[in-house]
């Protein structure tokens, strides 16, 4: 908000478009007579950004102040990331540390009642296709160069579909890109002792959002279905990933 006020001050004709978690759930915190916002998005921007740009290149401005959620269905219809468009960032980037980040997935099935997925306006998970999130991951290496780096993949749920899954993890581990770590966040209840194997040979580590170790709180968040079989299952496959080499952590 006091970046919007800032740039307000300095270009008082500029549009300015705010998006993200905060204003996905509560929009009219950003449409106060104070905001210096013209519009509010709500979940992913590509499409509700491209109607605002296109009417601004015509002269005009759309009426409504608040646009979407307007998920993307299918992501490789998305043109591939240009990276070079943030070469003015990238000397920051190498000084700041050997952490990065990329998504190769969007959205969730489970409706965790804490969870922010929702407000984004789906409830399905759409991933890249295998080959164009293989070309995703070589151009990003090919721009800031992964040696040496955690690359954290902020994916709300990484691999869900179990065929997904496992076909991505072939390809991340035949690419031998020269990363550290890869990190990603996941589920106990949706692998099998194979993935884990899996992970290990990609070189990754696995957060697992387990949330809390009480079944009365795992029911109340909507977490785990049978929770007594979410935590044993948990238990057991932590236990694999610690024995087969694969670091992992989990959210409480």
């Amino acid at each position: 908000f006091y970046l919007g006020v800032e740039i307000r001050k300095h270009r008082p004709d500029a549009c300015l478009v705010v998006g993200g978690y905060h204003p996905s759930a509560r929009p009219e915190e950003f449409l106060t007579e104070e905001s210096p916002f013209d519009y509010v998005i709500k979940g992913e921007g590509e499409l509700p950004l491209t109607r605002i740009v296109k009417a601004l290149q015509n002269g005009e401005r759309i009426e409504e102040k608040v646009l979407g959620p307007e998920p993307v269905k299918e992501l490789d219809e998305l043109p591939p990331l240009n990276w070079n468009l943030m070469d003015r960032y990238l000397p920051v980037a190498m000084r700041r540390g050997k952490e990065v980040a990329l998504a190769l997935s969007r959205g969730c099935a489970f409706k965790c009642s804490f969870c922010m997925e929702a407000a984004k306006g789906s409830d399905k998970w759409r991933p890249f296709s295998t080959e164009r999130a293989e070309l995703e991951l070589r151009n990003f290496h090919e721009w800031i160069n992964l040696k040496d780096r955690n690359l954290f993949l902020t994916d709300p749920l990484f691999g869900f579909n179990p065929g997904w899954r496992r076909d991505m993890l072939k390809r991340i581990d035949a690419m031998n890109l020269p990363y550290s770590t890869i990190w990603a966040l996941t589920r106990a209840d949706i692998l099998q002792e194979e993935d884990i194997l899996l992970f290990h040979k990609a070189r990754f580590g696995l957060g697992f959002g387990l949330e809390s170790g009480d079944p009365g709180m795992l029911k109340l968040v909507h977490k785990g279905g049978d929770t007594d079989k979410y935590l044993d299952r948990f238990a057991h496959l932590t236990r694999f990933a610690s024995r087969n080499g694969v670091p992992w952590g989990a959210n409480i």
